[in-house]
């Protein structure tokens, strides 16, 4: 599957409260629209999630998205439409600390792990070492992921683990390679997981075995909303 992944700030007129609410306005307002909502196929509004501590986990965002696509040139096709100007950017600007367009990710999803869509993640936006070979690299950190998220020793923690390849030039602003999620069932999942000693020193030996680490940007998020809807809300 192909998605579109976004990360972004919240308007600085909104609190982290008021954000998460005016998020869920834009997605119903995607959902008015004639030629930009059949696009998508799925929408998962990720926010930032501080309730846990998660080592190296950034404050500098407030949410990412994790949207479906019908195919790969939906993903910046969208911005075309003359909707997106006339009904989108005018309510993104009003959400958002700027246009989504900047912010925006083209990828292919790989699965490493099978499993139903939960509350509680982390993602990675990861850009690898330009001195390494990139396919040979995308290789090792999906071999890497999946044997620690499907047979590792804290496999039983993980419900389900995603790579994200770009496949499309990416934004200034969002110069990465590849985007990760890890799904947990709940928060105490996510907490345990994230600061278990022995996961940590994993990840770590491969975001400095392949990434450049400075450029590496670990978001732990609670779903906002998202359609289709999580089974435990309707919302």
């Amino acid at each position: 599957m192909y998605k579109s992944i976004y990360l972004a700030r919240r308007n600085p007129a909104f609190t982290a409260e008021q954000f998460h609410e005016r998020w869920k306005q834009h997605s119903a307002l995607t959902g008015t629209t004639q030629r930009i909502r059949p696009h998508f196929t799925q929408v998962v509004q990720c926010a930032r999630f501080d309730d846990v501590v998660a080592p190296g986990a950034t404050a500098e965002y407030d949410g990412a998205n994790l949207l479906g696509l019908v195919r790969r040139e939906s993903g910046y096709a969208v911005f075309d439409e003359p909707e997106h100007r006339d009904i989108m950017l005018p309510d993104e600007l009003a959400t958002f600390a700027g246009p989504i367009r900047d912010c925006t990710l083209v990828t292919k999803e790989q699965v490493c792990k099978e499993g139903g869509f939960s509350r509680f993640l982390i993602l990675r936006f990861l850009k690898f070492d330009a001195s390494g070979d990139r396919e040979e690299q995308i290789a090792r950190w999906s071999s890497l992921q999946s044997i620690r998220d499907r047979d590792g020793p804290h496999a039983p923690l993980v419900c389900r683990s995603v790579t994200n390849l770009v496949v499309e030039p990416p934004p200034t602003a969002m110069d990465f390679d590849l985007v990760t999620e890890t799904w947990f069932a709940d928060a105490a999942s996510l907490g345990r997981h994230a600061n278990d000693r022995d996961v940590r020193a994993q990840i770590d030996e491969a975001i400095n075995a392949l990434c450049d680490p400075a450029r590496t940007i670990t978001f732990a998020a609670r779903v906002n909303h998202s359609r289709p809807p999580l089974e435990d809300n309707p919302a």
